[in-house]
């Protein structure tokens, strides 16, 4: 007799369903109601697989509800992993590259978001709004604004790429809003790029991208600790604006 928990034969379930594209990577993940009906499991059991997911890294649950996909598969810190690459790289080599995907991104996403991904983008967007002060909250928000562009896209392989750079660039953000004043800058920033995704000009888009990403660079380059791995008190304990 198999003392195997039920929880994790329902995590294995929900990758492979994550894995087949049932459930696709940048999308919101079905209700606890939903799953628990579909994947005719307790709601304790359904919650015990989630937590693993989200502590795997698949799965994000930011503040205020829903649960996002981040990628199909486990991060594994300790390998050679494309996770571990980016954790390593320099800054300056991070937000180039990420520059780089945001052209691409954004272009495509201009060109072949549906109605359906807009309510997203918009959804993401006001969440964003919400919030005056910085917060966990207002990070989790930056990153579902900006997965929901990269999903717009409608590219899995960019997604995905998209998806394993969020982490670390957040590090990166969270420490750059340490800066007084930085927050209202960066809002203004995701202002210009909302707008130009709205009315659907690519160009507009890519520009204040460009911006939002050179201002990061340039009030990370003012703070003296530029090591990522030491980045560890939370930038959102502090009165910035």
């Amino acid at each position: 007799m198999s003392t195997r928990p039920v929880y994790m034969d329902i995590a294995e379930e929900i990758c492979r369903r994550i894995a087949a594209g049932v459930y696709p990577v940048g999308s919101r993940l079905p209700s606890e109601r939903e799953l628990s009906e579909d994947l005719h499991t307790s709601r304790g059991s359904l919650r015990e697989a989630l937590r693993i997911l989200e502590r795997q890294k698949i799965l994000q649950c930011p503040s205020g509800g829903g649960r996002y996909i981040l990628r199909d598969e486990p991060i594994d810190e300790s390998s050679d992993t494309l996770y571990s690459q980016l954790e390593n790289a320099a800054v300056a080599d991070l937000l180039e590259a990420r520059e780089t995907l945001d052209d691409i991104l954004l272009t495509l996403a201009c060109q072949r978001a549906t109605d359906e991904d807009m309510v997203e983008i918009d959804r993401a967007y006001q969440k964003m709004q919400e919030w005056e002060n910085v917060s966990t909250v207002l990070l989790d928000a930056g990153d579902l604004f900006h997965l929901s562009i990269a999903k717009a896209a409608h590219n899995s392989v960019f997604i995905s790429i998209y998806s394993a750079n969020l982490e670390i660039f957040r590090k990166i953000r969270s420490t750059t809003l340490r800066v007084p004043g930085r927050r209202k800058e960066m809002m203004q920033e995701h202002i210009e790029i909302y707008k130009a995704i709205k009315e659907r000009d690519a160009l507009a888009a890519r520009l204040a991208a460009r911006i939002h990403l050179r201002n990061i660079r340039r009030r990370y380059d003012s703070i003296q600790d530029k090591s990522l791995v030491d980045l560890q008190k939370p930038a959102w304990h502090l009165s910035l604006d």
